[in-house]
């Protein structure tokens, strides 16, 4: 598990949008935490995604409000739907509040983050770094290992 502050879409497990495989409840006490991130592989020129579960036990709510990755030429957050006809797509969602004693999924078919654009080919164990960017916490660095699959 990959804990600091914090490709395509398509889900594995379109039924759970807002949770990510083996998701813990409780948050981290005194701390703004991002746990079990993971990117899915993407061709250069590409794209791919990035996940992860954000957590905030501090006593102030904060916001996801950017997040950069040297690796991809553009950085978004977005979110995945269904309209009332079955169709699936996904659109940019900005900043992300994360309240206090709460946990946020960034996760296949829900809140994620595109890497649009890749400068470089990502495999199966690979890693890339990223920054996120907090109001609060203000910006925390993480590696970020690429997978198929969700860490279990």
């Amino acid at each position: 598990m990959i804990a600091g502050v914090l490709a395509g879409c398509a889900s594995d497990d379109a039924s759970a949008p807002d949770g990510a495989p083996g998701e813990a409840s409780a948050v981290t006490p005194g701390a703004l935490t991002v746990e079990a991130a993971w990117a899915r592989p993407g061709g250069a020129g590409g794209m791919s995604a990035l996940y992860a579960r954000v957590g905030n036990g501090t006593t102030s709510p904060d916001t996801l409000q950017a997040v950069s990755a040297e690796v991809a030429r553009t950085v978004e957050i977005h979110e995945s739907y269904e309209n009332d006809d079955g169709t699936r797509g996904m659109r940019p969602l900005g900043p992300i509040p994360v309240p206090t004693g709460e946990q946020i999924a960034l996760a296949p078919g829900g809140k994620h983050v595109m890497l649009i654009r890749l400068r470089r080919a990502l495999q199966p164990n690979d890693s890339l770094a990223v920054d996120f960017q907090f109001a609060q916490a203000g910006t925390r660095s993480m590696t970020v290992p690429v997978r198929l699959q969700p860490p279990q």
